[in-house]
C-alpha cells in the first residue's frame, strides 16, 4: 500500500509541476549511471511537486524488471522523502493478447512500484485484444484490479480533463471512485518540448 493517501497526494500535488524523467542509456544498451545522478541531484533542487517514473518518456513498459527498480531506486533515495513520486504501471505489451496475463503483469508492475518507493501510479492506457467484443467492460476491470492496491490512480488526459470525465462515466467509474473537483484538472504532467507543454491529469482515490 502507498505511504501517502489520495488526499495526502491531492493536496501536495495540486497545481504542481511532475516531470516525467527520462531515462539516460549508453551505447551498450546499459543505463548511464553517471548521468542518471547528475540529473537526480539535478531535479532534486528544483521547485516539482514530484515526478513520473516509467512513463513513455521514461520507456516504462520497455525497461526490464531489473532496469526498473534499479531506476525507482534511485529516485526514491534521491527525492521520495521531499517530493511525490509517482510510477507509470501497465500490461506487459507481449502479453496484450491475454487479458489474464496482461493484467497479472500490470498488478506486477505496481506491486513493484510500491516495493520500491512509488506513491501513486499513473497508469497506462490498456492495450485490449482486438478480437474483444466488451473492451469497455475489460478497461473498467483493469482499472478496477489496480485500484486494488489501494495507491492513488493518476489517469493522463491529452485532450482535456473534461472529456476524459465523460468517457470514463460509461465504464462505471463515476460512483466507484470520486473524480477530482469540477474546478479542474489538479496536475500539470510536464510532456516535453516536442509536445503540448502539459497534459492535464485526473487523481482517482
Amino acid at each position: 500500500m502507498s505511504s501517502l493517501s489520495a488526499e495526502d497526494c491531492r493536496k501536495r500535488l495540486e497545481h504542481g509541476l511532475i516531470p516525467a524523467v527520462p531515462v539516460p542509456f549508453k551505447k551498450t544498451g546499459e543505463i548511464d549511471a553517471e548521468a542518471q545522478e547528475r540529473y537526480l541531484a539535478y531535479m532534486a533542487q528544483q521547485p516539482i511537486a514530484g515526478v513520473a517514473v516509467w512513463a513513455h518518456t521514461g520507456r516504462g513498459l520497455h525497461l526490464s524488471r531489473e532496469q526498473r527498480v534499479e531506476v525507482l531506486g534511485r529516485w526514491n533515495e534521491k527525492v521520495g522523502a521531499q517530493k511525490i513520486i509517482v510510477a507509470g504501471v501497465g500490461g506487459s505489451p507481449e502479453k496484450a493478447e491475454d487479458f489474464s496475463s496482461y493484467v497479472s503483469s500490470a498488478l506486477d508492475m505496481a506491486h513493484d512500484a510500491l516495493d520500491n518507493g512509488a506513491h501513486a501510479f499513473l497508469v497506462h492506457p490498456p492495450r485490449l485484444p482486438r478480437c474483444a467484443s466488451d473492451r469497455n467492460k475489460l478497461a473498467l476491470e483493469y482499472h478496477k484490479q489496480l485500484a486494488t492496491t489501494r495507491a492513488p490512480l493518476v489517469l493522463v488526459d491529452r485532450v482535456g480533463a473534461g472529456d476524459l470525465c465523460q468517457r470514463l462515466r460509461p465504464l462505471g467509474l463515476r460512483r466507484r471512485y470520486p473524480l477530482v473537483p469540477r474546478a479542474g484538472p489538479e496536475l500539470a504532467i510536464s510532456a516535453g518540448p516536442r509536445r503540448a507543454a502539459h497534459q492535464r491529469a485526473l487523481l482517482l482515490p
